[in-house]
């Protein structure tokens, strides 16, 4: 018996086996978000949408420029909050939180 799901869900699974020794399969539920196409040709004057994610394709195109890049909190939040900039906005602002860091650390 699958244990996967809410606990409503467990119970009534639990009490429709105990009531007649039937399994009952879980039943899947289709995510209702929907995915956006991210285009392939992402350039540094790509703008950032209102759907933009996180992906790996966005990760490697901005490796390209910055071999150490990685999603941090602050750049997740600035592709967030700047919806409308550019992808050379991030890169810019990735640049602006190293040099901050480095200044916190002195």
């Amino acid at each position: 018996m699958s244990a996967s799901g809410s606990k409503i869900e467990i119970a009534d699974r639990v009490a429709l086996f105990l009531q007649t020794g039937e399994i009952q399969k879980q039943l899947r539920k289709r995510k209702s978000h929907t995915k956006v196409a991210i285009s392939t040709d992402l350039s540094f004057d790509t703008v950032i949408t209102e759907n933009h994610r996180c992906s790996q394709a966005v990760r490697a195109f901005i490796k390209s420029e910055i071999p150490k890049f990685h999603f941090s909190t602050y750049i997740q939040s600035f592709f967030k909050e700047n919806v409308g900039k550019t992808y050379r906005d991030v890169v810019n602002a990735w640049y602006e939180e190293e040099e901050r860091k480095k200044r916190s650390i002195v």
